[in-house]
Protein backbone atom coordinates (compact mmCIF):
# COMPACT_ATOMS: atom_id res chain seq x y z
CA UNK A 1 0.00 0.00 0.00
CA UNK A 2 1.30 3.64 -0.94
CA UNK A 3 1.75 6.06 1.75
CA UNK A 4 0.90 9.50 0.80
CA UNK A 5 3.85 11.38 2.18
CA UNK A 6 4.24 14.78 3.48
CA UNK A 7 7.64 16.51 2.73
CA UNK A 8 9.62 19.10 5.26
CA UNK A 9 11.52 21.41 3.70
CA UNK A 10 14.67 22.25 5.37
CA UNK A 11 16.35 25.40 4.65
CA UNK A 12 20.05 25.11 5.18
CA UNK A 13 21.58 26.54 2.41
CA UNK A 14 24.77 27.03 3.57
CA UNK A 15 25.38 24.24 5.61
CA UNK A 16 28.89 23.39 5.27
CA UNK A 17 31.03 22.22 8.90
CA UNK A 18 29.82 20.22 11.71
CA UNK A 19 29.74 22.90 14.32
CA UNK A 20 26.83 22.83 17.17
CA UNK A 21 23.81 24.55 14.91
CA UNK A 22 24.89 21.90 11.55
CA UNK A 23 24.61 18.62 14.12
CA UNK A 24 21.33 20.18 15.50
CA UNK A 25 20.02 20.70 11.90
CA UNK A 26 21.32 17.24 10.65
CA UNK A 27 20.01 15.88 14.09
CA UNK A 28 16.18 17.08 12.83
CA UNK A 29 16.84 16.10 9.21
CA UNK A 30 17.60 12.42 9.98
CA UNK A 31 14.64 12.50 12.55
CA UNK A 32 12.57 13.28 10.02
CA UNK A 33 13.98 10.94 7.68
CA UNK A 34 13.42 7.98 9.83
CA UNK A 35 9.64 8.45 8.92
CA UNK A 36 7.80 6.67 6.80
CA UNK A 37 5.21 9.10 6.66
CA UNK A 38 7.43 11.77 5.96
CA UNK A 39 9.99 12.97 3.31
CA UNK A 40 13.20 15.32 3.79
CA UNK A 41 14.29 17.87 0.94
CA UNK A 42 16.78 20.71 1.78
CA UNK A 43 17.77 23.33 0.34
CA UNK A 44 21.31 23.46 0.57
CA UNK A 45 24.28 25.00 -1.97
CA UNK A 46 27.48 25.16 -0.09
CA UNK A 47 28.02 21.55 1.03
CA UNK A 48 29.34 18.63 -1.40
CA UNK A 49 26.34 16.83 -2.33
CA UNK A 50 28.38 13.33 -1.02
CA UNK A 51 27.85 15.10 2.53
CA UNK A 52 24.20 15.10 2.13
CA UNK A 53 24.35 11.28 0.22
CA UNK A 54 26.31 9.90 2.60
CA UNK A 55 23.47 10.38 4.85
CA UNK A 56 20.61 9.02 3.26
CA UNK A 57 19.09 11.91 1.17
CA UNK A 58 19.70 14.72 -1.22
CA UNK A 59 19.93 18.34 -1.27
CA UNK A 60 17.24 20.01 -3.60
CA UNK A 61 19.52 20.97 -7.08
CA UNK A 62 18.76 23.35 -9.51
CA UNK A 63 17.33 22.08 -13.38
CA UNK A 64 20.08 22.35 -16.47
CA UNK A 65 17.59 25.04 -18.04
CA UNK A 66 17.67 27.08 -14.57
CA UNK A 67 21.27 26.96 -14.13
CA UNK A 68 21.65 28.18 -17.98
CA UNK A 69 19.20 30.93 -16.86
CA UNK A 70 21.14 31.79 -13.66
CA UNK A 71 24.56 31.96 -15.76
CA UNK A 72 22.76 34.76 -17.77
CA UNK A 73 21.79 36.90 -13.96
CA UNK A 74 24.73 39.70 -13.89
CA UNK A 75 24.26 39.16 -10.15
CA UNK A 76 24.90 35.81 -10.18
CA UNK A 77 28.32 36.63 -12.73
CA UNK A 78 29.33 39.30 -10.02
CA UNK A 79 29.56 36.82 -7.27
CA UNK A 80 30.91 34.18 -9.12
CA UNK A 81 33.98 35.57 -10.45
CA UNK A 82 34.35 37.02 -7.18
CA UNK A 83 34.27 33.86 -4.98
CA UNK A 84 37.04 32.27 -7.50
CA UNK A 85 34.47 30.80 -9.78
CA UNK A 86 33.33 28.35 -6.63
CA UNK A 87 30.24 27.68 -7.65
CA UNK A 88 28.60 25.68 -4.56
CA UNK A 89 30.02 28.95 -2.25
CA UNK A 90 28.67 31.61 -5.35
CA UNK A 91 25.22 29.86 -5.03
CA UNK A 92 24.82 30.04 -0.94
CA UNK A 93 26.24 33.63 -1.20
CA UNK A 94 23.22 34.84 -3.83
CA UNK A 95 20.46 32.37 -1.98
CA UNK A 96 21.44 34.28 1.32
CA UNK A 97 21.53 37.68 0.04
CA UNK A 98 19.63 38.18 -3.68
CA UNK A 99 17.16 35.43 -2.69
CA UNK A 100 15.00 36.89 -5.93
CA UNK A 101 17.57 35.69 -8.61
CA UNK A 102 16.53 31.99 -8.39
CA UNK A 103 12.86 33.29 -6.85
CA UNK A 104 10.56 30.77 -9.14
CA UNK A 105 13.23 27.89 -8.09
CA UNK A 106 12.48 29.14 -4.93
CA UNK A 107 8.57 28.77 -5.31
CA UNK A 108 8.82 25.50 -6.66
CA UNK A 109 10.28 24.27 -3.61
CA UNK A 110 7.59 25.98 -1.48
CA UNK A 111 4.86 24.67 -3.36
CA UNK A 112 5.99 21.68 -3.38
CA UNK A 113 6.49 21.14 0.45
CA UNK A 114 3.95 20.31 3.30
CA UNK A 115 6.52 22.62 5.72
CA UNK A 116 8.81 24.89 5.69
CA UNK A 117 11.52 24.67 8.48
CA UNK A 118 13.90 27.05 8.86
CA UNK A 119 16.74 26.95 11.34
CA UNK A 120 18.98 29.51 10.65
CA UNK A 121 19.99 33.16 11.51
CA UNK A 122 17.53 35.28 9.69
CA UNK A 123 18.52 37.73 7.01
CA UNK A 124 17.10 38.23 3.37
CA UNK A 125 16.62 34.98 2.22
CA UNK A 126 14.43 33.60 5.31
CA UNK A 127 12.72 36.79 4.46
CA UNK A 128 12.18 35.86 0.77
CA UNK A 129 11.29 32.48 2.05
CA UNK A 130 8.29 33.47 4.86
CA UNK A 131 6.54 35.99 1.36
CA UNK A 132 6.81 33.07 -0.68
CA UNK A 133 5.02 30.46 2.29
CA UNK A 134 2.26 33.36 3.11
CA UNK A 135 2.05 33.64 -0.59
CA UNK A 136 1.38 29.75 -1.11
CA UNK A 137 -0.47 29.14 2.35
CA UNK A 138 2.14 26.84 3.31
CA UNK A 139 3.00 26.22 7.37
CA UNK A 140 6.25 27.44 8.40
CA UNK A 141 8.21 27.12 11.93
CA UNK A 142 11.12 28.59 12.80
CA UNK A 143 13.38 27.75 14.97
CA UNK A 144 15.47 30.24 17.09
CA UNK A 145 19.17 29.11 16.99
CA UNK A 146 20.31 31.71 19.44
CA UNK A 147 19.68 34.24 22.20
CA UNK A 148 16.75 37.28 20.67
CA UNK A 149 18.54 39.76 18.42
CA UNK A 150 17.40 43.15 17.91
CA UNK A 151 18.29 43.29 14.36
CA UNK A 152 15.90 40.79 13.35
CA UNK A 153 13.46 42.14 14.84
CA UNK A 154 11.46 42.54 11.50
CA UNK A 155 11.47 38.93 10.79
CA UNK A 156 10.19 38.16 14.33
CA UNK A 157 7.35 40.02 13.33
CA UNK A 158 6.80 38.49 10.36
CA UNK A 159 6.65 35.09 12.10
CA UNK A 160 4.71 36.31 14.72
CA UNK A 161 2.24 37.40 12.28
CA UNK A 162 2.41 33.85 9.86
CA UNK A 163 4.03 31.14 11.23
CA UNK A 164 5.00 28.78 14.81
CA UNK A 165 8.09 29.69 16.60
CA UNK A 166 9.91 26.50 17.61
CA UNK A 167 11.62 26.69 20.94
CA UNK A 168 14.63 25.39 22.80
CA UNK A 169 15.44 26.97 25.48
CA UNK A 170 14.57 29.28 28.78
CA UNK A 171 16.34 32.26 27.62
CA UNK A 172 14.47 32.06 24.09
CA UNK A 173 11.33 31.81 25.53
CA UNK A 174 11.79 34.23 27.93
CA UNK A 175 12.75 36.64 24.73
CA UNK A 176 10.63 35.25 22.69
CA UNK A 177 7.70 36.77 25.14
CA UNK A 178 9.14 39.73 26.30
CA UNK A 179 8.99 41.05 22.46
CA UNK A 180 5.87 38.94 21.23
CA UNK A 181 4.10 37.91 24.25
CA UNK A 182 0.92 36.53 22.14
CA UNK A 183 3.10 34.96 19.36
CA UNK A 184 2.22 31.36 18.65
CA UNK A 185 5.02 29.10 19.85
CA UNK A 186 6.02 25.44 20.90
CA UNK A 187 8.31 23.51 22.58
CA UNK A 188 10.81 21.39 21.58
CA UNK A 189 14.30 20.48 22.83
CA UNK A 190 17.82 19.34 22.08
CA UNK A 191 19.44 16.15 21.87
CA UNK A 192 22.99 14.66 20.89
CA UNK A 193 22.10 14.52 17.30
CA UNK A 194 25.65 11.88 15.86
CA UNK A 195 25.99 9.08 18.63
CA UNK A 196 24.77 9.23 22.28
CA UNK A 197 26.18 5.91 23.15
CA UNK A 198 29.30 6.89 22.66
CA UNK A 199 29.34 9.62 24.75
CA UNK A 200 27.64 7.64 27.59
CA UNK A 201 30.17 5.17 27.36
CA UNK A 202 33.17 7.49 28.07
CA UNK A 203 34.94 6.04 31.08
CA UNK A 204 35.09 7.69 34.45
CA UNK A 205 37.98 10.15 35.19
CA UNK A 206 40.96 8.94 36.24
CA UNK A 207 41.72 9.83 40.36
CA UNK A 208 44.97 10.67 39.61
CA UNK A 209 44.67 14.00 37.81
CA UNK A 210 42.37 16.96 37.14
CA UNK A 211 41.71 18.57 33.69
CA UNK A 212 39.67 20.72 33.22
CA UNK A 213 38.93 20.93 29.68
CA UNK A 214 36.33 23.29 27.08
CA UNK A 215 35.29 22.12 23.26
CA UNK A 216 34.20 25.46 21.97
CA UNK A 217 34.21 27.38 18.29
CA UNK A 218 37.26 30.04 18.82
CA UNK A 219 34.88 32.72 18.12
CA UNK A 220 34.04 35.89 19.47
CA UNK A 221 31.60 35.74 22.84
CA UNK A 222 33.27 32.18 23.77
CA UNK A 223 35.17 34.19 26.43
CA UNK A 224 38.02 31.57 27.00
CA UNK A 225 40.07 34.86 28.04
CA UNK A 226 37.92 34.92 31.39
CA UNK A 227 39.10 31.24 32.23
CA UNK A 228 42.70 31.94 30.91
CA UNK A 229 42.27 34.40 33.93
CA UNK A 230 41.04 32.13 36.28
CA UNK A 231 43.53 29.75 35.70
CA UNK A 232 46.39 32.48 35.90
CA UNK A 233 44.56 33.18 39.41
CA UNK A 234 44.54 29.42 40.85
CA UNK A 235 48.54 29.16 39.37
CA UNK A 236 49.21 31.89 41.50
CA UNK A 237 47.75 30.47 44.51
CA UNK A 238 50.12 27.48 43.88
CA UNK A 239 47.58 25.14 42.68
CA UNK A 240 48.74 22.33 39.99
CA UNK A 241 45.95 22.05 37.16
CA UNK A 242 45.47 21.96 33.76
CA UNK A 243 43.08 23.42 31.00
CA UNK A 244 42.74 21.26 28.03
CA UNK A 245 41.26 23.15 24.62
CA UNK A 246 39.58 21.89 22.23
CA UNK A 247 38.81 23.92 19.09
CA UNK A 248 39.86 26.34 17.00
CA UNK A 249 38.77 29.60 15.29
CA UNK A 250 39.41 33.55 14.62
CA UNK A 251 40.53 33.96 18.27
CA UNK A 252 42.86 31.14 18.70
CA UNK A 253 46.10 33.91 18.13
CA UNK A 254 44.81 36.12 20.82
CA UNK A 255 44.45 33.72 22.98
CA UNK A 256 48.33 31.92 22.55
CA UNK A 257 49.32 35.23 22.60
CA UNK A 258 47.04 36.04 26.23
CA UNK A 259 48.52 32.29 27.75
CA UNK A 260 51.84 33.17 27.37
CA UNK A 261 51.67 36.80 29.17
CA UNK A 262 49.58 35.09 31.97
CA UNK A 263 52.60 32.84 32.33
CA UNK A 264 49.71 30.04 32.13
CA UNK A 265 51.33 28.19 28.72
CA UNK A 266 52.64 25.05 30.94
CA UNK A 267 48.57 24.66 32.05
CA UNK A 268 47.03 25.31 29.12
CA UNK A 269 47.21 22.60 26.18
CA UNK A 270 45.75 23.93 22.62
CA UNK A 271 44.30 20.60 20.80
CA UNK A 272 42.91 22.35 17.77
CA UNK A 273 39.93 21.87 15.56
CA UNK A 274 38.60 17.80 16.45
CA UNK A 275 37.27 15.32 14.10
CA UNK A 276 33.32 14.78 13.78
CA UNK A 277 33.90 11.60 15.00
CA UNK A 278 36.16 12.47 17.47
CA UNK A 279 33.96 14.22 19.98
CA UNK A 280 32.83 12.25 22.40
CA UNK A 281 36.88 10.66 22.85
CA UNK A 282 37.98 14.47 24.18
CA UNK A 283 35.82 14.00 27.52
CA UNK A 284 37.92 10.93 28.26
CA UNK A 285 40.76 14.02 28.89
CA UNK A 286 38.67 16.16 30.37
CA UNK A 287 37.40 15.59 33.72
CA UNK A 288 35.34 19.17 34.56
CA UNK A 289 33.97 21.02 31.92
CA UNK A 290 33.89 24.59 31.54
CA UNK A 291 31.85 26.63 29.16
CA UNK A 292 32.44 30.27 29.42
CA UNK A 293 30.19 31.56 26.34
CA UNK A 294 28.55 35.23 26.70
CA UNK A 295 25.45 34.10 24.89
CA UNK A 296 24.64 30.42 23.40
CA UNK A 297 21.41 28.79 21.77
CA UNK A 298 22.28 25.26 24.27
CA UNK A 299 24.51 24.40 24.04
CA UNK A 300 25.08 21.25 22.52
CA UNK A 301 28.19 20.43 23.96
CA UNK A 302 26.96 20.84 27.90
CA UNK A 303 24.47 17.65 26.92
CA UNK A 304 27.80 16.25 25.43
CA UNK A 305 29.71 16.59 28.96
CA UNK A 306 26.41 15.51 30.84
CA UNK A 307 25.97 12.61 28.43
CA UNK A 308 29.76 11.97 29.31
CA UNK A 309 28.56 11.76 33.53
CA UNK A 310 31.29 15.46 33.76
CA UNK A 311 30.56 17.87 36.20
CA UNK A 312 30.10 21.17 34.56
CA UNK A 313 31.10 24.95 35.45
CA UNK A 314 29.26 27.27 32.99
CA UNK A 315 27.85 31.32 32.27
CA UNK A 316 24.01 31.72 32.97
CA UNK A 317 23.22 31.70 28.79
CA UNK A 318 21.30 29.96 26.56
CA UNK A 319 19.06 26.86 28.10
CA UNK A 320 21.96 26.05 30.77
CA UNK A 321 19.47 26.52 33.22
CA UNK A 322 17.53 23.61 32.47
CA UNK A 323 20.61 21.47 31.89
CA UNK A 324 22.67 22.47 35.52
CA UNK A 325 21.75 22.35 38.71
CA UNK A 326 24.06 24.38 40.78
CA UNK A 327 25.60 22.49 43.70
CA UNK A 328 24.18 19.32 42.42
CA UNK A 329 25.67 18.84 38.76
CA UNK A 330 28.27 21.32 38.62
CA UNK A 331 27.69 25.11 38.70
CA UNK A 332 26.19 27.76 37.21
CA UNK A 333 28.31 31.46 37.12
CA UNK A 334 26.26 34.95 38.44
CA UNK A 335 28.92 36.69 35.92
CA UNK A 336 29.66 35.91 32.63
CA UNK A 337 33.72 37.35 32.72
CA UNK A 338 34.46 37.36 36.28
CA UNK A 339 37.22 35.29 36.50
CA UNK A 340 36.96 34.91 40.89
CA UNK A 341 33.60 33.53 40.95
CA UNK A 342 35.11 31.17 37.84
CA UNK A 343 38.20 30.34 39.74
CA UNK A 344 36.71 29.96 43.19
CA UNK A 345 34.38 27.06 41.45
CA UNK A 346 37.14 25.62 39.66
CA UNK A 347 38.93 25.01 43.18
CA UNK A 348 35.68 23.02 44.97
CA UNK A 349 37.07 20.36 42.68
CA UNK A 350 40.26 20.94 43.33
CA UNK A 351 39.85 20.50 46.89
CA UNK A 352 37.21 18.50 47.19
CA UNK A 353 38.16 15.47 43.90
CA UNK A 354 35.72 13.24 45.33
CA UNK A 355 32.94 15.67 43.68
CA UNK A 356 33.73 14.87 39.88
CA UNK A 357 32.48 11.34 39.86
CA UNK A 358 29.53 12.43 42.52
CA UNK A 359 27.86 15.72 40.32
CA UNK A 360 29.32 13.55 37.28
CA UNK A 361 26.64 10.85 37.85
CA UNK A 362 24.21 13.39 38.55
CA UNK A 363 24.70 15.44 35.46
CA UNK A 364 24.53 12.25 33.38
CA UNK A 365 21.02 10.66 35.14
CA UNK A 366 19.76 14.47 34.16
CA UNK A 367 20.89 14.11 31.03
CA UNK A 368 18.88 10.36 30.33
CA UNK A 369 15.95 12.19 32.08
CA UNK A 370 15.21 14.81 30.15
CA UNK A 371 17.51 14.94 27.13
CA UNK A 372 17.42 11.30 26.33
CA UNK A 373 17.73 11.14 22.26
CA UNK A 374 14.78 8.77 21.20
CA UNK A 375 12.94 11.36 23.76
CA UNK A 376 12.93 14.72 22.06
CA UNK A 377 13.34 13.53 18.88
CA UNK A 378 9.36 11.91 19.21
CA UNK A 379 8.39 15.91 20.61
CA UNK A 380 10.06 17.12 17.54
CA UNK A 381 8.49 14.60 15.21
CA UNK A 382 4.97 15.20 17.17
CA UNK A 383 5.69 18.92 17.06
CA UNK A 384 6.32 18.81 12.87
CA UNK A 385 3.08 16.75 12.67
CA UNK A 386 0.57 19.23 14.63
CA UNK A 387 1.54 21.88 12.12
CA UNK A 388 0.89 19.67 9.06
CA UNK A 389 -1.89 18.56 10.14
CA UNK A 390 -3.37 22.43 11.49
Amino acid sequence: MNIHKQRVLFILPELSGLGGMELENLGFIAAVKDQPSLEVSVLNFYANPNFFNNLGFKSLQLSFFELVRLFFSIRFLKIYIKSGFKMRQSMANLALNFPEVIGLFLEKAIRDCSICFAGIRPGNLLHFIHDLAVKNQKPIAYHEISKFNFKHYSFFQKVNSYGTFLISGYEKKEDLLKFFPNSKFLEIRQWIYDDQDAFLNVPSPKKERLNFGSVSRLDFGKNIDTVFRAVSLLKKQKENLKFILFGDGPELPKLQKLAKELDIEPNVEFRGAIKFEDRSKVFSEIDVFIMSSSFEGGPLSILEAMASARPIISTNVGDVRNRIVSGITGYILDSIEDYNELAQKMSFYIYNPELINLQGQQSRRRFLNEFDQDKNKTIFLNTLNKLISC
